[in-house]
């Protein structure tokens, strides 16, 4: 499976006060496409900093106003304890 990390962004309102570091890579493991399940993420930085997060699986589903709605595709989100987040897009 194939995963893009998604850009996040904390500073609409506020000026960054360091450089963030970017993804170098990540390795997903026990992803089911399940919404709501959880899974394991190894991430490395440029900064040359790796962590492990706890990640969640959620479905996006857009419902339209006249009724149904389209499916937009998996995410991973993962986190960890010191606040460190990181989104994943599943590309099929």
């Amino acid at each position: 499976m194939n995963f893009v990390v998604q850009p996040l962004s904390w500073f609409k309102r506020r000026t960054p006060t360091e450089v963030i570091p970017s993804v170098t890579a990540f390795n997903i493991t026990e992803f089911e496409k399940i919404d709501n399940s959880y899974c394991k993420i190894f991430v490395c930085y440029t900064d040359d900093s790796s962590y492990n997060l706890d990640g969640r699986v959620s479905k996006n589903v857009t419902y339209l106003v006249g009724g149904g709605c389209i499916e937009n595709g998996w995410t991973v989100q993962g986190i960890n304890s010191d606040g460190l987040s990181v989104l994943f897009k599943l590309v099929e």
